[in-house]
Parts: structure tokens; C-alpha cells; sequence
């Protein structure tokens, strides 16, 4: 086999690997979202509410019209927790999927 060929097959080889690799490493950085609208009971919007994702420690502030939204997750299980002043906490379990955008 001429030199030429082989320092070729070689670079061919280590390009490969390396596509191989930097594709594990996008696979392993995927990253969810989390979005919702923040009412009350009777479906009134809650501007500035806080919405805690636990155990990550990330919050977020309800816009004008009651919506959130969360971003840059780690996919798994959070607890959501909001708050609004004069309101009893509103605790809900959620599962956070990789590549979930927000709606």
C-alpha cells in the first residue's frame, strides 16, 4: 500500500472518530424546557407569581398574562411549586423530557 493511501486511510479514520465523539457529546448536553400559565381557581391570571422547580432550585416570574416559562433543563422529575401572595402554594410533580420547548 503506498504511503500516501495510508497517512489517507489514517486521517479518514480519526476524522471518523472524532464525528463519532463530538456526536456522544451533543447527545449527552440535550436540555428540556418547562412552560405553564399561573391562575387561580376560578382561571384569573396571577401576574408575578413564582414558580420554583425543585430539586434544581430554578424560578421564574409569571408574565402579564400569567405565563412562565423555564428553560436550559436537565431532563428528569421536578416539583413545581407557585406562589402568589394571599394563596396557599400549588405543588405539582412534572417530568422534564429532552428537547421539550416550550409552548
Amino acid at each position: 500500500m503506498p504511503k500516501e493511501t495510508s497517512m489517507k486511510t489514517r486521517f479518514l479514520a480519526v476524522l471518523l472518530c472524532a464525528m463519532i465523539l463530538a456526536a456522544s457529546a451533543l447527545a449527552q448536553t440535550r436540555r428540556g424546557a418547562l412552560s405553564g400559565r399561573a391562575l387561580d381557581a376560578a382561571g384569573a391570571v396571577l401576574q408575578g407569581a413564582r414558580i420554583e422547580l425543585t430539586p434544581s432550585g430554578r424560578s421564574a416570574a409569571s408574565d402579564g398574562q400569567g405565563q412562565f416559562s423555564v428553560s436550559d433543563l436537565a431532563p428528569g422529575n421536578y416539583t413545581v411549586t407557585v406562589s402568589y401572595v394571599g394563596f396557599t402554594a400549588f405543588k405539582k410533580e412534572v417530568a422534564v423530557a429532552a428537547d421539550s420547548l416550550p409552548a
